[in-house]
């Protein structure tokens, strides 16, 4: 088993620090929306998406929806599963 130790910059220290902070959030997304769910209901929310596609109502804008949610949560404009705005930490 190889070792690293990371040696970063100030600059990339900042970008990593930014980094972990988005996956921390999605993390914690998944774990709110996970416990959103309860018997009776047709299956738990997981990792596997069936739906793909992200399509706008208001204007009609469509996208993996994926993607667009990483595009969210990037520019800081994510919504919790219970449909409150949330920053990301530190933001």
């Amino acid at each position: 088993m190889f070792h690293y130790r990371l040696a970063p910059s100030s600059e990339q220290a900042t970008m990593l620090a930014e980094h972990c902070a988005h996956a921390r959030f999605v993390w914690n997304l998944a774990v709110e929306q996970q416990s959103w769910w309860r018997a009776g209901r047709e299956r738990a929310p997981g990792y596997c998406k069936s739906q793909a596609l992200f399509a706008c109502v208001s204007c009609g804008y469509a996208c993996n929806a994926d993607v667009n949610a990483a595009k969210n949560i990037a520019a800081g404009h994510a919504v919790t599963a219970r449909g409150g705005a949330s920053g990301l930490p530190g933001r």
